[in-house]
């Protein structure tokens, strides 16, 4: 097998894993069959952001946008979700964690919350 297929078939085995790992709403656990994470998340969709930038994973895989897209909603309602509970430290300028680490993510995937939601 040359390294090509190999790396191709590596992709294709690492996605499936995460697809069958992922929870129904779209996060990660930190292990099998846990509970949603949105550090998990966001650490899994930044990676994911990154070897796409880098190339190192193409663009043309179904599996894989289906994968961000899912993550993206989860992380986006959380991260409304968590905005929205915290409106008053917002006002004065102290920003939650939660809210802080959204945006990282997102910078690799273009995908973001409708601004129109945060109001």
């Amino acid at each position: 097998m040359c390294i090509r297929d190999r790396f191709k078939y590596e992709l294709t085995q690492t996605l499936k894993k995460l697809q069958e790992r992922q929870l129904e709403n779209g996060a990660f656990p930190w292990f099998v069959s846990g509970r949603a994470d949105l550090y998990v998340t966001q650490y899994i969709i930044e990676t994911l952001g990154q070897l796409k930038k880098l190339d190192a994973i193409g663009d043309e895989s179904p599996v894989l946008d289906e994968i961000i897209k899912r993550a993206m909603n989860y992380i986006d309602t959380e991260t409304l979700y968590w905005y929205n509970k915290n409106r008053d430290l917002v006002k004065n300028g102290v920003y939650p964690v939660h809210y802080l680490g959204y945006h990282y993510p997102v910078s690799y995937t273009h995908l973001t919350l409708p601004t129109s939601d945060l109001v």
